[in-house]
C-alpha cells in the first residue's frame, strides 16, 4: 500500500505543476483508503486540473468507499457545478459531499 500512495503523491505533484501555478488541488487518502478510491481521487484531481472553467480555482478532495467530499472555494455557481459533475462523473464515485465555498 506504500507504494501506490507513493505514486499517487507523485501523481499529484505532476497534475500540479502540469496545470500551472494558478491551479493547486489536493487529493488525501490515508493508509485505510482502498486503492479503488485512492484511483478516484487521483482521477478527480487530474479531471480538476484540466477542465477549463475548474482548472483556476482550487479544490481538497478525499474518498472512502465510493464517497467523495470536495472542498475549497470558487467564484460562482457555473464553476461550483462544474467540480461538481466532473467528480460525480468519475468511474467508482457514488456519491458526492459539497464542501465548497462560493
Amino acid at each position: 500500500m506504500k507504494w501506490s500512495t507513493a505514486l499517487f503523491f507523485l501523481f499529484l505533484a505532476s497534475a500540479t505543476l502540469l496545470a500551472g501555478c494558478s491551479t493547486m488541488i489536493s487529493g488525501t487518502t490515508d493508509s485505510t483508503a482502498s486503492y479503488e478510491d485512492q484511483q478516484m481521487t487521483v482521477d478527480i484531481v487530474s479531471r480538476l486540473s484540466n477542465d477549463t472553467i475548474t482548472a483556476p480555482y482550487s479544490f481538497s478532495i478525499s474518498a472512502q468507499d465510493g464517497v467523495v467530499i470536495i472542498g475549497g472555494f470558487v467564484s460562482d455557481s457555473h464553476a461550483r457545478r462544474m467540480a461538481l459533475s466532473v467528480a460525480a462523473g468519475t468511474p467508482g464515485v457514488t456519491e458526492v459531499v459539497d464542501r465548497m465555498i462560493w
